[in-house]
């Protein structure tokens, strides 16, 4: 899927051109036609870097703590390789997910093929039936969003997949906020407005790949069986049957796309409409190592805090999940300088009580100016709002809502303000795990 030359746009002529070159001797139209083209390819091309710019502007870091406060890593600089494979059907899972952590990590073996998420669409040996339509699963936490951050940074820096033309990403969570009706070229400006300059990328040629990351954040109906159908790329109609119609490929035939979701709500996409299925397993033993070696600058210090993970099995388990080696490098970085060993965590419930701990240490900085750094017990205020967004997090979770807007915190009886201080025990852990 690699080219080392710009790609070559091939693209039909507006009916007004055609009346024109009808209308004059072949010589004349064919210097016409190639005038139209050339400047028709010109235009798409300059499209295309404008938006590969914009992407490498929005990827290429990633924040870690409240954003615009927190560090900002390059991407680059601390991404690890994640171990994905070839995972069997889109079916529904109703097994607990931290019992998911501990199966992926004895089910990695030799025997499996690990695939590059760059690689996703490429058929696997013995595969001939070219893959429009790939949907990858993954436990909460294990890397998805991050993967496909990924794969976008890689193309707009021109590093991979370089015969794609367009590269357009549409997370769920924010595709749920669109209430109005859409054309597809509609949608697709109101991400990306550089598209306004041409009409259609629908000519047959121009290859695009859809991401579609967070398919479990759906809050749309996603009704395959009762939607519309929909051919046409500027005719306006809702969301859901935009998507509808994309997944089972009646707009926009000659697109691929790329699915994320947790096991859980895999389900929600017809097994007929996908063409292969990967699963994101995390970190195998190795990975683990690197990430903390990459994340801590101070190599004793990561030496140490990989040794305390391998004391603890539920922890060193708990490693595959990528999210959960970026929540223990927060914690052993600060606690391995600070405490004495007793207080080091070495449970589950310890650990994520102390990320909470910091958390709101950050927290008070940012809004309170508060200047202690290791708080022994909460404030009162601190407290009262953590069982208000625990009994949040329990409502909506028996909904299988896993975001959370405005509206849902309002049910509740939360001040949006009040909560969005402490976005950061809330929002960061959503992106993270994601």
């Amino acid at each position: 899927m690699k080219s080392d030359q710009p790609p070559a746009f091939s693209q039909e002529l507006l009916p007004d051109d055609n009346k024109e070159v009808e209308s004059l001797d072949s010589e004349d139209a064919l210097k016409i036609t190639h005038n139209l083209l050339d400047r028709r390819s010109q235009t798409l091309l300059t499209v295309q870097q404008d938006i590969k710019a914009k992407l490498k502007h929005k990827y290429q870091h990633i924040c870690e703590g409240i954003e615009h406060h927190g560090n900002q890593s390059l991407l680059k600089d601390i991404y690890t390789e994640l171990y994905i494979t070839e995972g069997g059907s889109g079916g529904l899972n109703n097994e607990h997910e931290v019992r998911q952590v501990e199966m992926a990590s004895k089910k990695q073996t030799t025997q499996e093929k690990s695939i590059k998420c760059n690689d996703i669409f490429k058929p696997l040996p013995g595969q001939d039936k070219p893959i429009r339509t790939v949907l990858t699963k993954g436990i909460a936490g294990i890397g998805k969003t991050v993967s496909v951050q990924k794969v976008i940074l890689d193309w707009a820096e021109g590093k991979a997949n370089q015969d794609i033309h367009f590269m357009f990403a549409l997370p769920f969570r924010d595709l749920n906020l669109k209430k109005d009706q859409y054309s597809l070229m509609q949608l697709l400006s109101h991400y990306f407005s550089e598209l306004k300059e041409i009409d259609s990328i629908e000519d047959g040629e121009t290859k695009t790949v859809f991401i579609f990351d967070g398919l479990d954040e759906c809050r749309l109906p996603l009704d395959f069986k009762n939607n519309e159908k929909c051919c046409d790329v500027t005719k306006p109609t809702s969301v859901d049957v935009l998507l509808t119609n994309l997944i089972e490929g009646n707009l926009l035939p000659s697109a691929l796309l790329w699915i994320t979701s947790r096991p859980a709500a895999a389900n929600q996409i017809p097994p007929e409409c996908i063409d292969q299925v990967t699963e994101v397993r995390g970190f195998n033993d190795p990975q683990k190592e690197e990430y903390f070696r990459k994340k801590i600058t101070d190599q004793n210090l990561a030496n140490e805090i990989i040794k305390h993970m391998k004391t603890s099995r539920s922890l060193h388990i708990m490693c595959h999940m990528p999210v959960f080696c970026w929540i223990s490098a927060t914690v052993l970085e600060m606690m391995l300088k600070e405490a004495e060993k007793d207080e080091v965590p070495k449970t589950l419930t310890q650990m994520y009580s102390h990320f909470m701990l910091i958390q709101i240490i950050v927290k008070n900085k940012k809004y309170n100016k508060a200047t202690e750094t290791n708080p022994k017990e909460l404030s009162q205020s601190d407290k009262e709002m953590i069982l208000k967004l625990a009994k949040l997090a329990f409502q909506q979770l028996q909904k299988s809502n896993l975001i959370f807007y405005e509206e849902d915190l309002r049910e509740c009886g939360l001040d949006v303000t009040e909560a969005s201080v402490y976005s950061a025990l809330c929002t960061e852990i959503f992106k993270e795990e994601s």
